[in-house]
C-alpha cells in the first residue's frame, strides 16, 4: 500500500486574504497536487478555495485518497485578516525577526555586534487591525531604531585619551582593540528607554604611572569628566572598573611592580616565570635572554650561572678531571667515573688504587 504524494512546491505553508473594508472575505488559492501509482480518487479541502471567511487564524488541510484508500494530507494556515502591513526594513547594523499573529505581525529587533540602541525599543512591534506600526503617526513612514556603533566611538574617545596622556593609556600611537567587547544589557535604570551595554578593553600599557600619577586613577577622572561620552552613549562614573595586570616582556620578571631583566648568567624561564641560573654546559653572556647558550660538545663548566663563553672548558674523559683548562689523569688514591669533571673523587679511607686515571670506585683496594 502506498499513499498519494504531494508534488512538491503545491503546498502553501500559509494563505493570506486582506480586505479592509469587508468583514467577510473571500479567499482564493491554488489548490494543492497530488501523484499515485493507481491514481487519484479524491480530494478533500475543509477550507476550498473561493470560500468566504471572517477575519481571524484558520488551520486548513486538504487531503488526497487513492482508489485503494490510502491517503496524505497537506495542512496549512489561513489567515483572513483586515490590512496588509508595510515591511519596515531592519534596524541600520541591526536585524529584525518578525511573525504574524491573530490581528496583524509582530517584530523584534536586535543590534549586530558592536552596536548598540540608544533608545531601547520595546519586546515588540506590532501591526494591528490598523494596518500601521506606530497609531500614533499613521501617516508617516515607520522606521525602526537605528543602531549605534559602540565601538567605532569607544575607538576614538580611547585614542584620544591616549594621546592626551603621552601614549601611555595603550603603549603606542594608535591603540590596540583587539580585545574590545561588548555586551549589551538591557533598559537603564538611570535614564528610561535607554540601553546599557558593557564595554571590556584589555590594553597594554607603557607605565602603570605617569608623572607620579596612577594611570588607572588618570583614566578614572576621565570618565568622571565626560571625556569618554559621545552624541550616542554616556559613561556611567560609578559602574566604572580598572584592573591593572602587569605582564612582562619575555627576559623579564615582576619585582616589587617593577620589570627587570634576568641577569647575565640566567635565562627567563617561562614556564615557572622566574630568572633562573644557567646549567652546567652552557652560559649567557646577555641579559633578558629566554634560553642559555650551549658549550661546544667538547666543553663544559664548572658548576651553573656561568655568563661568559671562555667559562666553558675542556670536557675532561672518566679517569680525568679539569686541571686549568687541560685534562689531568686523577693520580694514585683517587677515581673519576663521570665525564667533564673539576676534581677527582677519593678513595674510602684506607683504600687506594694500584694506578693514575682509575674510572671507578672498583679500582679502590
Amino acid at each position: 500500500k502506498i499513499p498519494p504524494t504531494i508534488v512538491e512546491g503545491t503546498c502553501p505553508d500559509t494563505v493570506h486574504a486582506i480586505d479592509p473594508d469587508n468583514r467577510l472575505v473571500q479567499v482564493s488559492y491554488s489548490q494543492p497536487q497530488f501523484e499515485d501509482d493507481i491514481g487519484i480518487a479524491d480530494i478533500t479541502c475543509s477550507l476550498p478555495s473561493g470560500a468566504v471567511l471572517a477575519y481571524g487564524v484558520y488551520e486548513a488541510h486538504c487531503i488526497a485518497y487513492d482508489a485503494a484508500g490510502n491517503h496524505v494530507v497537506c495542512g496549512f494556515m489561513v489567515y483572513v485578516l483586515s490590512h496588509d502591513c508595510p515591511d519596515p526594513s531592519p534596524p541600520v547594523h541591526g536585524s529584525k525577526t518578525c511573525g504574524i499573529w491573530q490581528h496583524g505581525v509582530f517584530c523584534n529587533v536586535a543590534c549586530n555586534e558592536g552596536y548598540v540602541f540608544t533608545v531601547q525599543p520595546p519586546p515588540y512591534y506590532v501591526c494591528g487591525r490598523e494596518g500601521v506600526w506606530d497609531p500614533n503617526q499613521p501617516d508617516d513612514v515607520f522606521t525602526f531604531p537605528g543602531c549605534a556603533d559602540l565601538i567605532d566611538a569607544f575607538k576614538e574617545k580611547i585614542n584620544i585619551l591616549n594621546e592626551q596622556l603621552n601614549n601611555q593609556v595603550c603603549g603606542a600611537v594608535v591603540c590596540d582593540f583587539s580585545n574590545v567587547r561588548v555586551t549589551c544589557g538591557g533598559v537603564s535604570k538611570r535614564r528610561k528607554r535607554t540601553q546599557e551595554a558593557v564595554i571590556d578593553f584589555i590594553f597594554q600599557a607603557g607605565s602603570t604611572e605617569i608623572n607620579g600619577q596612577d594611570l588607572g586613577d588618570l583614566i578614572d577622572e576621565a570618565v568622571y569628566g565626560g571625556d569618554l561620552d559621545t552624541d550616542d552613549y554616556q559613561a556611567e562614573y560609578d559602574t566604572f572598573e580598572y584592573h591593572i595586570i602587569i605582564e612582562c616582556l619575555p627576559g623579564q620578571v615582576l619585582k616589587d611592580n617593577l620589570c627587570v631583566y634576568c641577569a647575565s648568567g640566567e635565562y627567563h624561564d617561562m614556564s615557572s616565570d622566574t630568572c633562573k641560573k644557567c646549567t652546567v654546559g652552557s652560559y649567557q653572556d646577555k641579559q633578558g635572554q629566554t634560553e642559555c647558550v650551549a658549550c661546544s660538545p667538547d666543553k663544559t663548566t664548572q658548576g651553573t650561572g656561568n655568563a661568559l663563553s671562555s667559562m666553558c672548558s675542556a670536557k675532561c674523559a672518566i679517569g680525568e678531571y679539569n686541571n686549568g683548562g687541560k685534562c689531568d689523569a686523577c693520580p694514585v688514591g683517587m677515581y673519576q667515573d663521570e665525564i667533564g669533571k673539576f676534581t677527582c673523587k677519593a678513595c674510602p679511607t684506607g683504600m687506594s688504587t694500584y694506578q693514575v686515571r682509575s674510572t671507578s670506585s672498583q679500582d679502590c683496594h
